[in-house]
């Protein structure tokens, strides 16, 4: 039956087939304490801070990836320069990028998919700012947001 409604819950919100489904019964008391166990791992991972350099080792795996799949021309293909981890819970994280407009939703949620599997959260959402690098070469740095 869980499978069930679990194969339900997937197909019904795709987005978030990374989030773990708990289930539980209050009146037979079941796995009452595995639910308190996994919103504890949940809320780590979502007010992780992760260091700019782990980071940064994770966009390169990403950039050995597209690599290696081949990317079309050169003068559009979206290149990542370095992120840093601007906020938790969400994680979010402000990428520096040659072109922003080619960061569509469809390849932030697939870079961010990517993160999950890099990073210490792979259950939680992360969310990507993308911003130019030479936004960020005019501002002489960045800003928190």
């Amino acid at each position: 039956m869980t499978g069930d409604y679990e194969d339900y819950l997937t197909k019904l919100l795709p987005s978030l087939k990374y989030t773990p489904i708990a289930f539980t019964t209050a009146r037979d008391e079941k796995n009452i304490q595995s639910v308190l166990d996994l919103s504890g791992e949940i809320f780590k991972q979502a007010t992780t801070w992760i260091p700019t350099a782990g980071l940064n080792k994770a966009f390169t795996a990403i950039k050995e990836q597209q690599s290696a799949a081949g990317s079309g021309r050169k003068s559009s293909t979206p290149k990542i320069y370095y992120g840093t981890q601007v906020a938790i819970n969400p994680v979010t994280i402000l990428v520096f990028v040659n072109k922003p407009q080619l960061f569509d939703e469809i390849r932030r949620r697939t870079i961010a998919g990517k993160l999950r599997d890099l990073l210490p959260a792979g259950e939680v959402p992360i969310r990507l700012l993308v911003r130019s690098h030479k936004e960020e070469a005019a501002d002489g740095k960045h800003k928190r947001e």
